[in-house]
């Protein structure tokens, strides 16, 4: 007799969830590129630009919308971020909520990218060690 396969087992299900989630998550959070866009203009651009290129970091030539092709310079964006450091105390900030929700979507979209474009690191065999690698 076959096992009942119970909704919440099946994988389908699971994926189905996270998809609803993070689609309710940036709909609750009224997170869009072009809202982003227009807090990362306002309150980043004018130290990261090509001229000043403030902690030799130059955003104002990426794209918000195509956060993967930049992931690294986007992760450093959302640590500086998450540790309240920028912008720097003296300048303009936007609102706590805003300020998160930048954040939160930045994490979003760079998980978002990351899912749908796996590295898998090192795809070397494994080998047996010779005499000089294991001394």
């Amino acid at each position: 007799m076959k096992a009942p396969i119970h909704l919440f087992q099946s994988a389908g299900f699971t994926a189905l969830t996270l998809a609803i989630l993070a689609a309710m998550c940036g709909t609750l959070h009224g997170a869009t590129a072009g809202e982003e866009s227009a807090i990362l203009r306002q309150y980043c651009y004018g130290c990261h630009n090509q001229k000043l290129r403030s902690g030799n970091l130059l955003l104002e030539g990426l794209n918000p919308a195509q956060l993967g092709q930049n992931a690294v310079v986007w992760e450093k964006v959302v640590r500086k971020l998450r540790a309240g450091v920028m912008p720097p105390l003296g300048l303009p900030r936007p609102e706590k909520s805003a300020y998160d929700g930048l954040a939160a979507w930045l994490e979003t979209e760079l998980d978002r990218y990351a899912a749908a474009h796996p590295n898998p690191g090192s795809t070397e065999a494994l080998h047996r060690l010779n005499r000089a690698e294991y001394q």
